[in-house]
């Protein structure tokens, strides 16, 4: 795997920045050689410069000037690679009111990880090793606006990140509102069940076998009266609802089920966009068929030894 950072400029003036989601590598005519080493599966941070060119275009026959908003001049976004760069179909020079002529000749697709933190560009400066007055003018591997980073300055930049989380608006108004919370989950708790939570609970990291979970909360009530077993967080940032089975069999869909609705309520509690968040399911047994409709559904789930749980 390569650690990437790219640059883009804001988007148009008429684009809300606050539910802009920035996707793709873009790499002008020339550059692609800066891209050579992307593959699918690859993690990119995207840097939103503060300004953008001005272009000259034509719709519906009338020329006309589109300008960008005021960006953020700053890293908005994670995102994995899932395609190869290649050449866009059909693009075309595209011509600037500076006189400049760019042809964005090539992309690679990206899926968004995270928008839920920022990097300012002094950070960025410090990280990178740049002088403290740089703009990132003429950034990246050939002066593409594509760099491939070392993986000790890819994490760093990511700790930053996740250290300023972006909190939405919307949501925060309409949690504002008074909460009512019901008595949970009905019926107790087997001794094997709080066991098996409890140590999960305790090191994620090892019990997953995924580095960079830390449990944020065991518990975790909603306002609907549900609790998810465990709230962890990944090394990105994203936030997980884990659901607690001793075994899943053939038919038993109530865990995934479960999961999944924990994932996007944790979503919305946590202020976090649907792609933000994951689902879990960890049990001692799952039967194959429901792991085919875990697969199916991105829930992703984990088998802990009976044994090892209860004698760690």
């Amino acid at each position: 795997m390569h650690y990437w950072m790219t640059t883009h400029w804001p988007p148009t003036e008429d684009v809300d920045l606050d539910d802009f989601e920035p996707e793709g590598i873009y790499l002008p005519d020339g550059r692609e050689q800066a891209g050579n080493d992307i593959k699918i599966g690859d993690i990119v941070l995207i840097y939103q410069s503060r300004t953008g060119r001005a272009e000259k275009a034509y719709i519906k026959g009338e020329k006309v000037t589109i300008h960008c908003a005021e960006g953020r001049q700053g890293i908005i976004a994670i995102a994995e690679v899932v395609g190869n760069l290649k050449e866009i179909p059909g693009s075309e020079i595209s011509t600037y009111v500076d006189g400049s002529n760019i042809w964005w000749r090539w992309h690679a697709d990206t899926v968004l990880v995270s928008t839920n933190g920022f990097v300012p560009l002094s950070e960025v400066n410090r990280v990178l090793g740049y002088s403290s007055n740089n703009l990132l003018k003429g950034f990246g591997d050939y002066h593409s606006g594509l760099k491939k980073l070392e993986e000790d300055e890819f994490w760093e930049l990511v700790r930053i990140f996740k250290n300023r989380p972006r909190k939405m608006a919307t949501i925060r108004k309409a949690k504002k509102h008074p909460q009512k919370v019901s008595s949970g989950k009905s019926g107790g708790e087997s001794d094997e069940h709080l066991n098996l939570k409890q140590y999960i609970a305790s090191d994620p990291e090892k019990v997953l076998g995924e580095s960079g979970l830390k449990t944020i909360k065991v518990e975790y009530e909603f306002p609907t009266g549900d609790r998810a077993d465990i709230a962890l967080e990944d090394s990105m940032g994203r936030i997980i609802g884990l659901e607690v089975e001793l075994s899943v069999d053939k038919g038993q869909l109530e865990g995934i089920l479960q999961a999944i609705k924990y994932r996007y309520m944790l979503a919305l509690m946590e202020e976090r966009k649907y792609y933000e968040t994951r689902s879990f399911l960890v049990a001692h047994s799952i039967h194959n068929e429901m792991k085919k409709i875990c697969d199916k559904y991105k829930v992703e789930y984990f088998i802990v030894d009976l044994d090892y749980a209860s004698n760690p």
